[in-house]
């Protein structure tokens, strides 16, 4: 019964350390893995704000109409490239990208009037850069619109 009574029945220090480590690798594994939702769900929100900038160039040029001052070039390789000016929705010549409200997107729309009676084709292009991942990565969307007199 002295033995009994005597005997300790605590953890060993090996064992401490051991269950500590263990416990550590998975909280670090969990962190990690947030960590990464973090950056996927901010590349997805960009990406969807880039849609809509697209679609809204798009929805822009639908709004201005036919311009016969763009239709001037035929032929292969005839791609203007032009901007939006920040106070009106007017078209300039494109000189670099077109911030939208200070943020990361750039705009700009491209005009290829080969091909077409009357009409010409309009994409409009957003560019982004995403640091999310640790690199800059570029990317781009696009819509595309015909436009008719």
């Amino acid at each position: 019964m002295k033995n009994l009574i005597s005997k300790n029945n605590g953890f060993s220090l090996i064992e401490v350390v051991f269950a500590m480590s263990f416990l550590t690798l998975i909280i670090l594994g969990v962190i990690n893995l947030q960590s990464s939702n973090l950056a996927m769900m901010n590349s997805q929100n960009n990406q969807m704000q880039a849609d809509f900038y697209a679609d809204q160039g798009a929805q822009i040029l639908k709004a201005i109409g036919y311009m016969p001052e763009l239709q001037t070039c035929s032929g292969e390789g005839c791609l203007k490239k032009f901007q939006f000016t920040l106070d009106r929705y007017n078209l300039i010549p494109k000189a670099g990208l077109d911030e939208i409200a200070g943020q990361i997107f750039g705009r700009y729309v491209e005009i290829d009037p080969s091909g077409l009676n009357n009409a010409y084709k309009a994409t409009v292009v957003v560019e982004w850069s995403d640091s999310t991942s640790g690199s800059d990565e570029k990317h781009s969307v696009s819509s595309d619109i015909i436009i008719s007199q």
